[in-house]
């Protein structure tokens, strides 16, 4: 006899923008007590749940887009339900957290997650830039290596906002003052993305590992 106590829950954490999966466990509730904190690996809480009584449960989500916490009523039989709960951001309407089994919460978050290429073409910029072809390239390779967690900044910060100009992306981490420019006007630029597996972000320009090395660049034509 198989006994279904919990879902996972997924929220992409305020501190470090790493989204994490954490069982959703309702024998965690036994006894006296009426909370669980849900901590991120990094130490930030993501979230509490509260309960009277088993049946009713209040989600206080500590949101990454609007650095609020956003309440969230579920009932106990959604919590235990097979299809995918959304927790949303109030102000912005991104999606935040997750709650649901971890096999259809990972595929609706797939299906949810577009390509900077996907975005970049929604807002009207093909003509904008200076060689889209290049461009393109560029911004799926950056995709890439985001999804890989591989793009963050030295401060340890994995949000790194994006600013699109004519021949060159902007990166700008989202906790301190580091930036840099990654150009796409050439086919060197497409290479130097394709071939980095692993871009941090420093005060004076960035790093970028291939395989068996790591190199440096500095800064190119970015002060303000």
């Amino acid at each position: 006899m198989i006994i279904t106590t919990g879902n996972v829950i997924a929220i992409r954490c305020p501190d470090c923008g790493i989204l994490e999966f954490h069982l959703l466990n309702l024998f965690a509730f036994g006894g006296q007590k009426k909370q669980v904190k849900i901590d991120c690996s990094c130490g930030a809480q993501l979230a509490t749940v509260d309960t009277k009584d088993l049946q009713t449960f209040w989600f206080q989500v500590n949101c990454l887009m609007c650095e609020v916490i956003h309440w969230t009523y579920l009932s106990r039989k959604r919590i235990l339900a097979k299809k995918v709960e959304v927790i949303t951001c109030e102000d912005t309407g991104v999606e935040v957290g997750y709650i649901g089994p971890k096999e259809t919460v990972k595929k609706h978050i797939q299906e949810q997650d577009r390509s900077l290429r996907e975005m970049v073409d929604e807002m009207g910029f093909g003509e904008y830039f200076d060689r889209p072809e290049i461009m393109y390239q560029v911004l799926d390779c950056l995709h890439d290596i985001a999804e890989s967690d591989q793009l963050y900044c030295e401060c340890g910060n994995l949000q790194i906002d994006i600013d699109v100009f004519p021949e060159r992306l902007e990166l700008k981490c989202s906790h301190c003052d580091c930036y840099v420019d990654v150009y796409a006007e050439s086919e060197q630029d497409i290479r130097f993305v394709r071939e980095a597996k692993e871009i941090k972000l420093t005060k004076s320009g960035f790093d970028f590992k291939k395989p068996g090395k790591i190199n440096k660049r500095k800064l190119k034509n970015n002060k303000k």
